[in-house]
């Protein structure tokens, strides 16, 4: 059989690209599979934490703000809710697709959350996988991440409605960023003298930031792959050091250089999710505290009920 077509860049990168589009289709269509038990009954799959988001995604749409005080848990004093509110967002603009048709159908569009964000780790993991491997290590990373069982399957479930599947997306695309970012950046001579050699790794180090602000946007515990990674950049610019690499003064300063152009932006990043997460308190407090507490006894019973089942 010829094989010349293989040859040819285009062809290749079509036919790789359709493996992985397919292979992100067959993810979300796995993950599809209890529609059919749950679509039209108003019933999730997660247990008492798929209600709860389905209050924050309430609460969102009718007020407008996310709410970072929650005075129906720990009733009669109330809580501050730890993590971000990005998945809330997520969740709530599959939900306007439902318009007014009621919690039912609100229920029904939200649900497809979990499905779409687990599917979307294919192509992720393909890139993940290219870049520490090549295209065949790629190929295998999005089939394993798209069939394998266990946490990650179940948490990705129609209808598993939780925050868990957008951690593991979000914290999986920081990592890609901060592997490109090294691995595009090792090696190459850059100057403080020569503002062309800055040019990359500022942009490099603005989208590991932008990931990992997405991160921090959904789960505080982001913090860890930030230390991770600045752990990790120091151990490797020593080792580089001691093995001779690299060779000119200039290329050096590489791996401190990518330290702190990179880090910065994390925790520039983290400063601007906190001041964010403060003013959007401070202005919708009030009018998401009111808000939230207009709800049918069913849910009220719920909340409260799970609240006294975990102390």
């Amino acid at each position: 059989m010829d094989f010349s077509f293989w040859n040819n860049k285009k062809c290749r990168y079509g036919i790789i690209g359709g493996a992985v589009l397919l292979l992100t289709v067959i993810a979300l269509a796995i993950r599809l599979l209890p529609m059919g038990d749950l679509i039209g009954t108003g019933d999730m799959i997660a247990g008492p934490d798929a209600w709860y988001n389905l209050r924050l995604v309430e609460v969102l749409l009718a007020s407008g703000g996310f709410i970072f005080f929650e005075p129906m848990t720990l009733f009669p004093y109330g809580q501050d809710i730890v993590w971000g509110p990005l998945f809330t967002y997520i969740a709530a603009f599959f939900g306007l697709f439902a318009g007014d048709a009621g919690r039912v159908a609100l229920i029904d569009a939200v649900s497809w959350t979990p499905a779409i964000l687990g599917a979307l780790m294919v192509p992720v993991m393909f890139f993940l996988g290219k870049k520490l491997g090549d295209w065949k290590t790629g190929l295998l990373a999005g089939l394993f991440i798209a069939v394998i069982g266990g946490q990650f399957f179940s948490r990705t479930l129609y209808g598993h409605f939780d925050h868990h599947v957008a951690e593991t997306l979000f914290s999986t695309l920081f990592v890609l960023c901060y592997v490109l970012a090294l691995s595009n950046l090792h090696g190459k001579e850059i100057s403080l003298k020569n503002p062309a050699s800055l040019k990359l790794p500022l942009i490099l180090g603005v989208v590991s930031g932008i990931a990992y602000f997405l991160g921090l946007l959904t789960m505080t515990t982001l913090v860890a792959f930030g230390l991770f990674a600045a752990v990790f950049t120091l151990v490797q610019f020593i080792l580089d050091v001691k093995s001779g690499k690299p060779t000119e003064s200039q290329q050096a300063c590489l791996f401190p250089f990518h330290t702190v152009i990179i880090y910065t932006f994390f925790v520039f990043c983290n400063a601007i999710a906190t001041e964010v997460i403060l003013i959007i308190n401070k202005i919708n407090l009030h009018s998401c505290c009111l808000n939230c507490c207009n709800f049918d006894d069913e849910r009220m019973v719920i909340v409260v009920d799970y609240n006294i089942q975990s102390r």
